[in-house]
């Protein structure tokens, strides 16, 4: 008798996904496309990122650096890419924010063609002056601004988020500030220090030494909260004006449709990563706050960002 046979094939035929199991996940390396140059803070962050990741989901996490326009080029390879969770791209206020309102190119929706895996650092921003500015406070810097009736400051670059952080000043402050753009963030904050131009918006990591020496002042955060190197520094909204933040970001995202349950996985390695103390003081010396925010409320910054920036980039005009 040749039952076992007919068994077989009725049990395939009825359970077919038994017959023909999912490979576990991951089966393959993965892509981690980054949508800016190498040896940028956000190729450093992926780098570090994917190798711990790489050790929890026993698969090589591959940096794939994709870098143009504000980070859109490598964000839409991203939003076109195979949604079967072997391709992430590490996101950014550029590529999923401000980039998408600058460059018409960029064709994707940052909200709905990706699904966010988690937000894992914030990047602070902070107001300086040079040292023969008058003031020790945001309420006294904005009253100098207005006395004069215009100031300049500068930032990193045309477009950045320190550069939207001035002009954010200016359309909710009433601060009467001028960009004046430089093509680096040294050059601009050395005419900072020697007085070309009396103030500066920047990331607090490059600030850091010339704060220590005197040769810039530190006047606010103009983060949410305080930042956890300079908590003597108050933040303009607990000052000024409640709610205001001007934070970048860093965090992990993959193709629209990708499955919830690779979407947890990948949260659960991203976590893991980020909760050893190794990882955490990396970051630091980054000048990253490390953070641990969810796909959902992940979800929720892209999209309350997107709204935010939108009337700032229009009214900056940031190739300015």
């Amino acid at each position: 008798m040749k039952i076992l046979p007919v068994l077989c094939f009725f049990a395939s035929a009825i359970f077919p996904a038994a017959a023909h199991a999912q490979p576990a996940y991951p089966s393959q390396p993965i892509q981690f496309i980054v949508p800016f140059g190498a040896g940028t803070t956000a190729d450093i962050i992926a780098r570090l990122l994917g190798d711990a990741m790489a050790k929890d989901l026993g698969q090589n996490v591959v940096v794939d650096n994709r870098p143009g326009a504000g980070g859109t080029i490598g964000a839409s390879a991203a939003a076109r890419a195979k949604n079967d969770g072997h391709t992430l791209v590490l996101g950014t206020i550029a590529s999923h924010g401000i980039g998408t309102i600058m460059f018409p190119s960029a064709t994707y929706d940052p909200v709905k063609d990706f699904e966010p895996i988690a937000l894992i650092a914030n990047v602070p921003n902070m107001l300086v002056v040079n040292k023969s500015v008058p003031v020790s406070n945001i309420a006294e810097f904005v009253q100098y601004a207005k006395k004069a009736g215009n100031l300049n400051f500068t930032s990193p670059g045309a477009g950045t988020t320190a550069h939207l952080a001035g002009d954010l000043m200016r359309i909710q402050l009433g601060v009467p500030f001028t960009h004046v753009p430089y093509k680096s963030g040294a050059q601009a904050l050395t005419d900072v220090i020697s007085g070309v131009v009396p103030a500066m918006i920047w990331q607090v990591s490059p600030l850091k030494p010339h704060i220590a020496s005197g040769a810039v002042k530190p006047i606010a955060a103009l983060s949410a909260a305080r930042i956890a190197t300079f908590p003597d520094v108050p933040t303009i909204a607990e000052t000024l004006l409640p709610g205001f933040d001007s934070n970048a970001w860093f965090g992990v995202l993959a193709p629209a449709g990708t499955p919830k349950p690779l979407v947890e996985r990948l949260y659960k390695a991203v976590r893991m990563a980020m909760a050893s103390p190794d990882m955490v003081r990396q970051f630091t010396n980054q000048g990253l706050e490390p953070a641990d925010v969810g796909p959902e409320e992940f979800r929720q910054v892209i999209a309350r960002d997107l709204k935010k920036w939108r009337p700032v980039v229009e009214s900056a005009k940031p190739g300015s």
